[in-house]
């Protein structure tokens, strides 16, 4: 008799979030719970000390993801939505790093500049990297609060490890590319913005700052 899989995995990215590599409950494949046997342990590793993706309920996980389209629609009245669905994934799963910065990149996109916001987005940044330290985009956050307090070097070191941690995402060499032209180093500040349109061809304010 033929053993059917139990978990099928999709062939093509959650139509949600593009850049997200994660399991869909209800499009391309179906999740079990984790019941974290002696065996399961052994090949999956340890559990994370931490909640990770995986152990979201199948309705945070809804949740979680349609954060991060709304995310992406760059509106107002989007944004609104995800930082409220959010900050519900987050009541739900308290030490849940990826949606604490989820949370702090929807509040910066809305309301960044705000000098009242910035103590939130700080925090919720700290607790991530307390619990994750190789949580690139808590660090891509780190650096662009440094940078409204105009602390460059922090900034640009904050900035430096999320590219070390996920050289494919394009917003750190951005912000990374905006502050190195400021401060005067315009050759490798073009690169940055060179790479960050090679990773993100319509990525507007990269290619807006390229022409300086």
């Amino acid at each position: 008799m033929a053993i059917r899989p139990t978990r099928i995995w999709r062939s093509a990215p959650y139509p949600f979030y593009a850049t997200f590599d994660a399991p869909a409950p209800s499009t391309t494949c179906t999740r079990r719970a984790r019941s974290r046997t002696p065996l399961q342990v052994k090949l999956l590793g340890e559990q994370k000390p931490y909640t990770t993706v995986a152990d979201l309920s199948p309705e945070n996980y809804e949740k979680f993801l349609k954060a991060r389209f709304l995310m992406r629609q760059r509106n107002e009245e989007a944004l609104a939505d995800a930082v409220a669905l959010t900050r519900e994934v987050l009541e739900a799963n308290p030490d849940f790093p990826v949606a604490m910065t989820q949370l702090a990149e929807a509040l910066s996109q809305s309301v960044y500049g705000e000098a009242e916001t910035l103590p939130e987005l700080q925090r919720l940044a700290n607790r991530a990297l307390a619990l994750e330290p190789n949580l690139a985009a808590a660090h891509m956050i780190n650096g662009q609060i440094a940078q409204r307090n105009r602390q460059p070097l922090e900034s640009i070191r904050h900035l430096e490890r999320a590219i070390e941690l996920d050289p494919s995402e394009p917003r750190p060499h951005h912000w990374l590319g905006i502050i190195l032209a400021n401060s005067g180093y315009l050759d490798r500040a073009r690169e940055e913005l060179e790479t960050a349109v090679e990773l993100e061809p319509d990525h507007a304010n990269a290619n807006g700052y390229l022409g300086f």
